[in-house]
C-alpha cells in the first residue's frame, strides 16, 4: 500500500514538473503566431522566414499573411527587413499592423534606397500612434509602400509623427504595372497591375518639410512621360497637426517639375480615383474649415451641387463650367484655365459671388487674390500664369474720354461767344 501511495505521489510531483515547460510553450506559440488572421506572426523577422517558403514559385498559391507588432523599436540594431517579392510571380499578401512603435534610420536595411520600410506586397497596411525619425543624415524614402502585383489595397496611417530629413518623400503612396507604366524595374516578376481600394492619411505630425506625401511615380511613361495610372486611387489627408507638402508625381513627367499642394495644419486633401490630363484642383471653404479636391469637371461640380451660403470655391487649376445653385456663394479662377459660374466667364484673378442663381443673376465681377493659396511646383514657384492684362479696365478710359470731349467741347463753344460779343 505504501508503495503504491509512494508512486502516486512520485507521479503527481512529475506532472508538476512539466507544467510550468507545457504553458511556457503554448505562450510561445502565442507570442510568435502563426500569420493567420486569428494568430498573426508578431515579428517581422518571423514573417521573413514565411515568405522564403514561396520562393517565387507560381505553382505556389499566393496566400493572406497577417503580422501584428505593437510598442516595438527598430534601428540599425533591430531592424524592419521585409523580403523584396516584387520579383515573385505569386506574392504573398501582406497584412501589417503596426502599434506605438518607433522607427530610428535607416530600418529597412536598404543601402540602395535607404527608407523605413519596403512594401511591394502589401494588401493592408495599418499604422497608429508610431514614431519615424530618419535622422539628421536622413533617408530616401520614409514608408515606400510601392504596390506590384497587389490588388484592392488598403493603407491607413493615423496619429504618427515624421521627423528628420528625407530626400524624396516621407510616405509614397504608389500602384505600378498600369497600362502607361514602362519602367523595367517592375516588370521582371508579377505583371498584374497594382490597384489601391483606399488611402488614408490622418492625425500626424511632420516635423520637416521634407517630410512630404508623393502619390504615384514621377516619369514611368514611354521615354519618361507622365503615367497617370501610378496615382490612379482614392486618398484622402485630414487633420494633421502640421503643414505638410503633397506632390503629386504621377502627373509629372521625368525631371519636369512636380505640382505640389502645401496643405496648412488642420486641412484637408480629397482626391478622387479617376486620374487624367484635364483634373481639376480646387480648394473650397466652408465654415472656417479648407479642403483640396482633386477630380474630373463632373466630381468637382457634384461638390458644388451641395454649396451653400458662405462657402468659396476656388479653381485652381483646369477648365469648367461650374453651376452653382445657392445664393451667396463666392466662386474665384485663380488658375488659368477657362472657368464659367453660372455662364459668367471668369478671367485669371477674377471671382463672383451670386446672388439668386434661380433668376440667373450674381454681382459683377471682381478681382480677387491671385495668389494660388497650397498649389506650388517642386521648385517654389507659384502655379499661377503671369498677368495677360485682360483684366485692363476699358470702361473707365472711355468714360473719362467722353469727359474730356465735353471739356473741350464746352471750351470751343464759350470762347466763340465771348469773340461775338
Amino acid at each position: 500500500m505504501k508503495r503504491k501511495i509512494l508512486a502516486l505521489l512520485t507521479g503527481a510531483v512529475m506532472c508538476f514538473a512539466m507544467l510550468p515547460s507545457l504553458v511556457f510553450a503554448d505562450d510561445v506559440s502565442a507570442d510568435t503566431g502563426d500569420g493567420s488572421e486569428g494568430n498573426p506572426f508578431t515579428s517581422i523577422t518571423d514573417y521573413a522566414d514565411n515568405v522564403k517558403n514561396f520562393g517565387g514559385d507560381a505553382s505556389v498559391k499566393s496566400s493572406d499573411v497577417y503580422v501584428v507588432i505593437t510598442g516595438e523599436t527598430f534601428d540599425s540594431e533591430n531592424p524592419f527587413k521585409v523580403p523584396n517579392t516584387q520579383s515573385y510571380q505569386n506574392p504573398p499578401k501582406l497584412h501589417l499592423t503596426l502599434k506605438d512603435c518607433k522607427f530610428t534610420g535607416n530600418t529597412a536595411a536598404d543601402s540602395t534606397n535607404p527608407s523605413f520600410m519596403y512594401l511591394p506586397n502589401c494588401q493592408e497596411l495599418n499604422i497608429d500612434g508610431c514614431t519615424f525619425d530618419a535622422g539628421e543624415s536622413g533617408l530616401k524614402y520614409g514608408i515606400n509602400w510601392n504596390l506590384i502585383g497587389i490588388q484592392d489595397a488598403k493603407i491607413s496611417i493615423t496619429n504618427s509623427t515624421f521627423d528628420g530629413n528625407y530626400e524624396k518623400n516621407a510616405i509614397k503612396l504608389n500602384q505600378r504595372n498600369g497600362a502607361d507604366d514602362v519602367a523595367s524595374d517592375v516588370k521582371s516578376g508579377n505583371t498584374t497591375p497594382a490597384t489601391i481600394a483606399d488611402a488614408v492619411i490622418s492625425g500626424c505630425t511632420f516635423n520637416s518639410e521634407s517630410a512630404k506625401i508623393a502619390l504615384g511615380s514621377q516619369g514611368k511613361g514611354n521615354e519618361g512621360a507622365a503615367s497617370p495610372s501610378t496615382g490612379e486611387f482614392p486618398v484622402r489627408i485630414s487633420g494633421n497637426t502640421t503643414a505638410v507638402s503633397v506632390a503629386l508625381d504621377y502627373a509629372a513627367a521625368e525631371g519636369a517639375n512636380v505640382e505640389t499642394i502645401d496643405l496648412a495644419a488642420g486641412n484637408d486633401l480629397v482626391k478622387t480615383e479617376s486620374v487624367s490630363s484635364d483634373n481639376l484642383t480646387v480648394k473650397y471653404t466652408r465654415d472656417g474649415n479648407v479642403t483640396y479636391y482633386i477630380g474630373t469637371a463632373d466630381e468637382i461640380q457634384d461638390i458644388a451641387n451641395d454649396a451653400k451660403s458662405g462657402d468659396e470655391i476656388v479653381i485652381l487649376k483646369g477648365d469648367i463650367d461650374l453651376q452653382i445653385k445657392s445664393s451667396d456663394v463666392k466662386n474665384t479662377n485663380n488658375g488659368d484655365g477657362e472657368v464659367t459660374a453660372n455662364g459668367i466667364e471668369l478671367k485669371q484673378g477674377y471671382g463672383i459671388t451670386t446672388e439668386n442663381p434661380e433668376q440667373g443673376t450674381t454681382n459683377p465681377s471682381v478681382p480677387s487674390d491671385t495668389s494660388n493659396q497650397g498649389v506650388s511646383s517642386e521648385n517654389g514657384a507659384a502655379g499661377n500664369s503671369p498677368k495677360t492684362g485682360d483684366d485692363f479696365n476699358m470702361t473707365a478710359v472711355i468714360a473719362l474720354m467722353g469727359i474730356a470731349a465735353a471739356a473741350a467741347a464746352g471750351t470751343v463753344v464759350y470762347g466763340r461767344r465771348k469773340r461775338s460779343n
